[in-house]
């Protein structure tokens, strides 16, 4: 598998994040115009700490985080979506960040997870491949893709996860998504394992 790396370094204090330079949020005249919000993405199979990374990610810059709608579905309907509803949630999980984004004075917003995500679980779940091209396009607008691997304890939990198993599953179709399609657009993605602590530092 190859994947490129790009060095991010970050100033702990709340509001100070410099990610390759490619943009400076500490500058006020660079927080009022969307295309200069920071923007980082989440991708990674069920239980591989995207969340607790997105959360102490926003907690040490002081960003927001634009939460997973696929879990909030589960939870209201009991099931995941059929085959034509992964579009919907797709659009649904763009949306909650392109509102974030346009939120005053948002600094920076982390996707847990990229919208990639459901493109991938259509492509895993029902072998349907067509919401990925859309989100390879998205991809390029996030500044940092952290890629949370699953070295981590399989914890349950009822009703939103298939078991270690679909895991790796999911991550091998992650591998691939990464070798195939994020890398060749030139979309740089840093893989993230061992220990939270571990995670973010390498974040």
């Amino acid at each position: 598998m190859s994947t490129k790396h790009r060095t991010a370094t970050y100033d702990q204090r709340p509001g100070s994040m410099d990610l390759s330079s490619r943009m400076d949020i500490s500058r006020p005249e660079n927080i009022s115009r969307p295309e200069n919000i920071a923007r980082i993405g989440l991708i990674g199979g069920e239980c591989t700490g995207k969340s607790t990374t997105a959360t102490a990610l926003a907690e040490l810059l002081a960003g927001v985080v634009a939460h997973e709608v696929l879990r909030e579905f589960v939870a209201e309907h009991g099931r995941v979506p059929d085959q034509a509803e992964q579009r919907r949630v797709m659009l649904t999980q763009m949306a909650r960040e392109d509102s974030l984004i346009a939120s005053p004075g948002t600094r920076l917003v982390i996707a847990d997870p990229m919208p990639a995500m459901t493109a991938l679980y259509s492509d895993v779940y029902y072998a349907d491949s067509t919401l990925l091209p859309v989100c390879v396009e998205h991809a390029a607008r996030y500044d940092l893709v952290l890629w949370c691997r699953p070295d981590i304890p399989w914890v349950a939990d009822p009703g939103q996860r298939d078991g270690p198993e679909y895991r790796a599953l999911v991550d091998e179709r992650i591998a691939m998504f990464v070798r195939d399609d994020l890398t060749p657009a030139g979309i740089d993605v840093i893989e993230l394992s061992g220990s939270p602590e571990d995670r973010l530092a390498i974040a």
